[in-house]
């Protein structure tokens, strides 16, 4: 893999030592034979910057620092919880026994609207029974 121009673009992948071995080869050869590429390998020598290996006990000082940092800790949510168990409990209880009232009141309560609304039984007999005769009349059979 002979380059026909200077490979720019791969002496910085080489120099991080990232370059497959065939490749690497082929630009290392390259650089030994061109004055610009040989420049610019200087100029990278001179920005590169050590490897850092990463530090092992950096997560550990880390959360610790950010449990001491921590507005709260999870125990102080849980003590306000166990402490509005009750209220809550009790809120819930209301609102099954409203429900619960309001049933059993309004049962009678529409009852007594019926009737109100159905005014005079008498009267209202005449009426419904001409309705209700022609409602349960069975329908006719299928005009073909």
């Amino acid at each position: 893999m002979a380059y026909p121009a200077c490979p720019e673009d791969r002496i910085s992948v080489w120099l991080d030592g990232e370059l497959p071995q065939g490749e690497a080869g082929v630009v290392e050869t390259h650089v030994e034979g061109c004055a610009s590429c040989q420049e610019l390998v200087q100029a990278f020598g001179s920005r590169t910057l050590p490897r850092l290996e990463p530090d092992p006990s950096f997560i550990v000082r880390f959360r610790a620092r950010r449990d001491e940092q921590s507005i709260a800790p999870w125990w102080t949510w849980r003590q306000l919880a166990l402490r509005l168990l009750p209220l809550a409990v009790a809120v819930v209880g209301a609102a099954v026994l409203s429900i619960w009232i309001a049933a059993s009141s309004s049962q009678s309560a529409l009852q007594a609207l019926e009737l109100e609304a159905l005014g005079d039984p008498v009267a209202f007999d005449a009426e419904v029974e001409a309705v209700l005769s022609i409602a349960f009349e069975p329908f006719p059979a299928d005009i073909e």
